[in-house]
């Protein structure tokens, strides 16, 4: 039975795709360390400089704090602090402030002097409190002049809880709101008023967030993604953030728990004490890189938060895997085209073999193999042709033997010739080649050789 491959082409095939795996392998392991490598570098330089802004905010929050405190305490020591609170407190009776006298006592230096200290060191409103808790003067003259801290409704404020501590020691409230102050978000900073060891009253200072957004906001270092703020100990807004500023400022925080917080993980962290860095979804649920500290004040504990959006911390990265993509598909296209140049040069020789086996047995012993290279295909051509050769020769051999031979001897030699018995001296180059040489046991023999 002869064999007929069904498709000679079956090794290309097969040998196409191993070349260009080994092409392709070392290729997509490269790329993705060098890619791993890229992202890492730039990671870690992301965070370092999340890392900078977030120590320096913390340094500039931290010094802001103590210049207030700072203030309060040497306003609640001037000489004239103690004359000033006796003055506007004799200007109120049972509640009733006579306003003459009380624009008269403004008018001397004790309003400028006031007004002249608030501004340069950028607070909101001073005011001065009596020992029972009567506001008696305030710069702004807002609608808590003229009433009592102990008494309702700001008996309920942080100020009315931070007075009785007030009158003992320097004191700071958290950020709130303030109704009194047109529903603004003020904190207190209050400092008795002593004379002669004797404790007159309270002297407070009213601070906006305005100054704590200008250090939060300043924006140099940072991407058009990033931000730094302020997370209270409820998880409120304690600065006004950049990428949300209509519910996560301090106002709309605090007066919208519910839309307003920020209760991330890294927020959580910070609050419990921890300084660290991490990629984790932040609170519009975007994946940033965070470095995140906590803020410790006497009043309680701030996160402070640096953040920047991962797509732009690994734009270069992203930028970097679209360019190896399109690398990478020429490559492969290149690939391609060279294994299957080399697998047909490759085995276009053993293809001819197969064609050629497949002649041979069908009966035609004439087909020859041309050997095109010199290496171990072509040496596997040139003996096939002399196999093939030396097949023909049998056959001739053998059909004269046959017609030559007497009755009774055998019409094939005993044991067929082989090319060890055989030695040719020369391989026949044409089949047009009329005579054919060969030696056997040392004696040469010539036959003629007929198509």
């Amino acid at each position: 039975t002869i064999t007929t491959p069904t498709r000679l082409y079956g090794v290309v095939t097969a040998l196409c795709p191993f070349l260009i795996s080994i092409g392709l392998v070392p290729l997509v392991l490269v790329s993705l360390l060098l890619l791993q490598r890229a992202q890492d570098a730039l990671s870690a330089q992301a965070f370092a400089q999340l890392q900078t802004i977030r120590d320096t905010k913390k340094t500039q929050v931290q010094r802001y704090f103590a210049e207030n405190r700072s203030d309060i305490t040497v306003l609640s020591r001037s000489a004239h602090i103690g004359t000033a609170l006796d003055a506007f407190a004799s200007t109120l009776s049972q509640g009733v402030r006579d306003r003459g006298q009380y624009d008269y006592f403004e008018s001397l230096e004790y309003g400028d002097g006031f007004r002249n200290f608030m501004t340069e060191n950028g607070h909101y409103d001073l005011m001065l409190i009596t020992q029972e808790g009567d506001i008696v003067y305030s710069v702004l003259g807002e609608a808590d002049l003229g009433r009592n801290v102990l008494e309702e409704p700001l008996s309920n404020t942080l100020l009315g809880g931070a007075f009785q501590q007030g009158l003992e020691e320097v004191v700071a409230t958290d950020f709130a709101i303030y109704e009194p102050a047109d529903g603004q978000i003020v904190s207190f900073l209050l400092a008795p008023i002593r004379l002669e060891g004797e404790t007159l009253g309270v002297v407070i200072l009213k601070t906006t967030p305005l100054a704590i957004n200008n250090i939060m906001r300043e924006h140099s270092g940072l991407g058009e993604s990033s931000e730094a703020y302020l997370v209270g100990p409820d998880f409120l807004m304690r600065s006004d953030s950049l990428l949300d500023p209509a519910n996560r400022n301090v106002a709309a925080s605090l007066a919208r728990p519910e839309s307003g917080q920020v209760r991330t993980e890294a927020s959580r962290r910070a609050l419990a004490g921890e300084s660290g860095q991490a990629i984790v979804p932040d609170y519009r649920g975007v994946s940033v890189l965070a470095a995140f500290t906590p803020l410790k004040l006497e009043y309680g504990v701030y996160a402070l938060m640096a953040e920047i959006d991962e797509a732009e911390a690994f734009a270069p990265i992203y930028f970097l895997q679209k360019i190896m993509w399109v690398v990478g598909l020429l490559v492969l296209a290149l690939l391609v085209i060279t294994a299957t140049i080399v697998a047909t040069l490759v085995t276009r020789p053993i293809i001819s073999l197969t064609e050629a086996s497949v002649e041979i047995a069908a009966g035609n012993l004439e087909r020859e193999v041309k050997a095109e290279t010199s290496d171990e295909l072509g040496i596997l051509s040139n003996n096939f042709n002399r196999m093939s050769w030396w097949s023909i020769l049998w056959n001739s051999r053998s059909s004269s033997g046959a017609a030559t031979s007497k009755p009774g001897m055998p019409t094939s030699p005993r044991r067929p010739l082989s090319t060890r018995s055989l030695g040719l001296s020369k391989q026949p180059t044409n089949r047009a080649d009329r005579s054919i040489s060969w030696s056997s046991k040392g004696t040469t023999t010539a036959m003629a050789w007929w198509p």
